[in-house]
């Protein structure tokens, strides 16, 4: 039998093909994951950066129309302390009834579709959360804070969901960690 015959005739790959190709595909994938990975944790961190940036827009356009700063309370002043971004549902509704409110402030879309702000459940109002699900931290300061008019400091705690900043570096705008910081002064 001539040998390109013998070719032919031959089906499938040998163990030591199948073996060499697995190990290639591994190497490859080894390769491509972390550089994936890495590039889905910097969109994520962009994301986030952008999401204080609108929550920010939004917290100081609902002063400047209703005189007051929006909470998850009816207060006119908001204490010193930090809390969760939770509810806050005056930035989409007129929760509070305040004269001067024109929004909503806030366009809230599933999975942040569109560059809106996501809501971890739109029917509880459980908070606005970062692109890991975690709820962002809204830093108060009450007059008197480092010499301070005072301010609002805005947090993700990032990929391990963990604010690592303190309440002082918030304020300061000096991230700790994978977090993330954004800083809107304002005068009581």
């Amino acid at each position: 039998m001539p040998t390109h015959a013998k070719f032919r005739a031959r089906r499938g790959f040998s163990l030591v093909e199948l073996v060499v190709v697995l190990a290639i595909l591994t190497l490859l994938a080894g390769i491509a994951v972390p550089i994936v990975s890495s590039q889905l944790d910097r969109a994520n961190q962009a994301r986030a950066k952008n999401d204080l940036s609108v929550l920010a827009g939004a917290l100081v356009e609902y002063r400047s129309d209703t005189g007051y700063w929006p909470a998850n309370t009816n207060a006119t002043v908001v204490a010193t302390g930090a809390e969760s971004a939770e509810g806050f549902t005056c930035l989409y509704a007129n929760t509070w009834a305040r004269g001067g409110w024109d929004g909503p402030y806030l366009t809230i879309g599933a999975l942040g579709a569109g560059g809106a702000l996501q809501l971890a459940d739109a029917a509880a109002d459980q908070g606005f959360v970062d692109p890991w699900g975690n709820a962002y931290q809204v830093y108060w300061f009450a007059n008197g804070f480092n010499a301070s008019a005072g301010g609002i400091a805005l947090v993700c705690g990032g990929k391990d969901g963990a604010a690592q900043t303190s309440a002082a570096q918030a304020f300061g705008g000096a991230a700790q960690g994978d977090d993330a910081v954004y800083v809107v002064t304002r005068k009581l």
